[in-house]
């Protein structure tokens, strides 16, 4: 299946990386709060990938067993290189 106009990464993810270049002069880590759904997960990962100091924080909405989140979120940390609280 084609679409006629196809989404790339990097169009989507464009706006959010310039804008992380902005946290360049930060010091400090920058602690992402996750709760293990995509899109922090997904702001976990492209914080690490733009080189940062990073601290995963996991957050419980209640939407999930939240047993199953913490493994998730500490596992990702763990995997991308950031730390985990």
């Amino acid at each position: 299946m084609s679409t006629a106009f196809p989404l790339r990464a990097e169009h989507l993810l464009g706006p959010y990386v310039a804008r992380l270049a902005a946290l360049d002069d930060v010091v400090a880590p920058i602690v992402v709060g996750c709760s293990g759904g995509a899109d922090s997960l997904a702001l976990l990962a492209l914080v690490r990938a733009a080189g940062h100091e990073t601290c995963a924080v996991y957050v419980d909405h209640g939407l999930r067993p939240a047993a199953l989140d913490h493994d998730v979120v500490e596992a990702a940390a763990a995997r991308l290189g950031a730390g985990f609280r």
